[in-house]
Order: structure tokens, then C-alpha cells, then sequence
């Protein structure tokens, strides 16, 4: 939201935010998994509450510590993989849902919040699109805005990218790829061992070069084409 306010105010765009045909597109590899990861930390702390007291941690009663000891035999057998099921089941019935979760915060989970959440508040009426296609996500999201002003579906569109990687999940996964440098990332360097993770945000308004020239706009570069690749023989 920052920097879709910086960039719009630095490119002087004006539209009627009642009726206007300006796109926002954005592109999200890591599918919010900050908030994601938030929420889960929420539910582990509540159920592992919720055990403690069932077990009768700190009371000395013979009968409760029983109790306790019975309850706890239940859950770790619950914890096995072919009962997941029936653990999830269990986890519902008993701690019902996370009451901190606002509708808000289901939405947040995935990318597809991010230009949602950019087109309400700047009022941007045209499409709107999250992209997830890895590290190339936000590239993309800018090309797609790009053919789609070539087309003329659009006058104008806000595109670009944001990030919020450092997780605990995000940077295991990323390890156990192999991906991480180890010592300092070194683009286009053959000493380069790998990449670092990091969070942020990116946007930059695109419009027909014309257009941009008749208002005056800050024209920082031209976009003479885009196109989209894979090689196609492997996942990674």
C-alpha cells in the first residue's frame, strides 16, 4: 500500500476513482505466509494451553494427575499421521476456532489479497490480478499489465511486487533447496553460491508512452516487450 501511494504520487496520475480503467497487478511468491504463519503460531499456543490444563500440569491430586496421564496417552497417539483426521476433528470440537481471527485475517492467507486489498483502497476499478509464478512473479505481474494496456483493455495499471519471506518455514524450505548463499550473494559473480531472503515491496505505474509525454509524467523507462519461458525439465 506504501508503495503504490509513493508510486502514484510521484507518476501525478489522475483518474476518476468512481469510474476508471486502471488494472492492478501484483505478483507474490511466499502467498503471505508471514500472516499464515502467525495464525499457526496462534492455534499451537492455544491447543498446547488448552493439553496443559487437560493434563493437570502443577496439580498434585492423585486422581487428576490420572486423569492427566490418560489424556496425554489420547493425544500423542492422536498426533500419529494416520490419525490426522481424526485429530483435526478433535482439535475443532474442543477449541472450536481461533477467536483473534477476523475475516480480514482469512483473506490475508493467500496472495490474491495483496491487489484486492490495493485496488479497494486506491479505488482502481480495472482488473485486478495476483500473480505466483516464483521469483519471476513480479516481472510478470508488470508484463501482464503490459499487454493488457497493448490491448487497450486498460488506460493505465499499478503493478509490481511484495515479499514477506523471513519465516521460519520460508527459510528451511529455502535451505533445503540449496539456494541460500552461505556466505554474501554475488549476482552475475562466479564466486555467487546462492541468493538471501528478504521482504519489501515494489511498484511502478505504466501507462501508453504517449499518454505518459502529453502530461508531463516522470518517465523512467520504456517497456519494449515481454515474454514468459520455462524450460520445462525439471520442477525446480
Amino acid at each position: 500500500v506504501g508503495g503504490t501511494r509513493l508510486a502514484l504520487s510521484d507518476s501525478g496520475l489522475e483518474y476518476d476513482r468512481e469510474n476508471n480503467n486502471v488494472g492492478c497487478f501484483f505478483g507474490n511468491a511466499g502467498e503471505c505466509m508471514q500472516s499464515y504463519e502467525t495464525q499457526i503460531k496462534l492455534t499451537i499456543q492455544r491447543v498446547l494451553r488448552k493439553m496443559s490444563d487437560d493434563i493437570g500440569i502443577g496439580v498434585w491430586n492423585p486422581r487428576q494427575l490420572l486423569r492427566g496421564i490418560k489424556n496425554l496417552q489420547k493425544s500423542r497417539r492422536l498426533l500419529e499421521e494416520e490419525n490426522l483426521d481424526e485429530f483435526v476433528e478433535s482439535m475443532h470440537k474442543k477449541f472450536g476456532t481461533i477467536e483473534s481471527m477476523t475475516p480480514i485475517d482469512v483473506l490475508d492467507f493467500k496472495g490474491y489479497s495483496i491487489p484486492a486489498r490495493v485496488a479497494s483502497i486506491f479505488e482502481l476499478r480495472g482488473p485486478s490480478l495476483a500473480i505466483n509464478t516464483s521469483c519471476v512473479a513480479s516481472k510478470d505481474a508488470i508484463g501482464y499489465a503490459m499487454r493488457n494496456i497493448q490491448s487497450g483493455t486498460i488506460d493505465a495499471a499499478v503493478a509490481g511486487g511484495t515479499e514477506a519471506q523471513i519465516t521460519l518455514e520460508s527459510i528451511s524450505a529455502h535451505l533445503n533447496l540449496g539456494v541460500l548463499s552461505r556466505s554474501l550473494p554475488r549476482p552475475y559473480d562466479m564466486r555467487r553460491d546462492g541468493f538471501a531472503l528478504g521482504d519489501g515491496a515494489g511498484v511502478v505505474i505504466l501507462e501508453e508512452l504517449e499518454s505518459a509525454k502529453e502530461r508531463g509524467a516522470n518517465i523512467y523507462a520504456e517497456l519494449l516487450g515481454y515474454c514468459q519461458t520455462i524450460d520445462a525439465n525439471s520442477q525446480i
